[in-house]
């Protein structure tokens, strides 16, 4: 979800050898959606329902998509500060996401989706 949403990995290994990337996964907390790209404007709830997907100890992830999907559908009815709510569907483009605003939709198919303004 983090790559899908900043274009950019969680996490950044020193070179790409395993190693590195052991070291990286098991000890570097994942970067902030600020750190990664100042112009990324997303609801903080979805930052911090991401972050908690990456948690390091696996009792402190979700424990299904279910409770993922359940977060979303919460986070779909929600209100951020006057932000538009719309029903487009689409793929994102990421280079104009990240300066546009993104907004939450609804699709017919399984769930919640998060969709370009």
């Amino acid at each position: 979800m983090f790559q899908m949403l900043t274009g950019k990995m969680p996490l950044m290994a020193k070179t790409h050898t395993f190693g590195s990337w052991y070291k990286a996964h098991k000890s570097q907390a994942p970067r902030s959606f600020k750190s990664v790209d100042t112009n990324l404007n997303l609801p903080p709830e979805v930052e911090k329902l991401v972050m908690k997907c990456l948690a390091k100890n696996p009792k402190s992830r979700p424990q299904s998509a279910r409770e993922i999907i359940n977060t979303l559908q919460v986070l779909e009815k929600a209100d951020f500060s006057g932000r538009p709510r719309t029903v487009k569907i689409g793929p994102v483009n990421r280079s104009s996401a990240a300066t546009g605003g993104y907004t939450w939709g609804s699709s017919n198919l399984s769930g919640p989706v998060l969709a370009q303004e």
